[in-house]
């Protein structure tokens, strides 16, 4: 398990990880950041108010995303390709 500031995220429920993701305000301003995608997301059981929601994605931005980023840089066991 992995808690960034109020979530607990099960590492076993990602599917990948977007170190230099861009999220668009509806201002048109445009924040960076790193994205984590999870493998399922329960959109259909939140809306039936059966479940609590599990979401698409998760963006986190500033001072967060620079730890995230570095956690996952870290935990890299594989050669990147660029």
């Amino acid at each position: 398990m992995l808690q960034i500031g109020n979530y607990i995220v099960n590492e076993n429920a990602i599917a990948y990880v977007e170190l230099n993701a861009k999220f668009s305000k509806f201002s048109g301003e445009v924040i960076k950041g790193v994205r984590i995608y999870f493998l399922v997301s329960n959109h259909k059981g939140y809306m039936d108010g059966s479940s609590a929601p599990i979401p698409e994605s998760l963006f986190f931005d500033g001072e967060q995303a620079k730890k995230v980023r570095e956690y996952f840089l870290k935990r890299l066991t594989t050669a990147s390709i660029k």
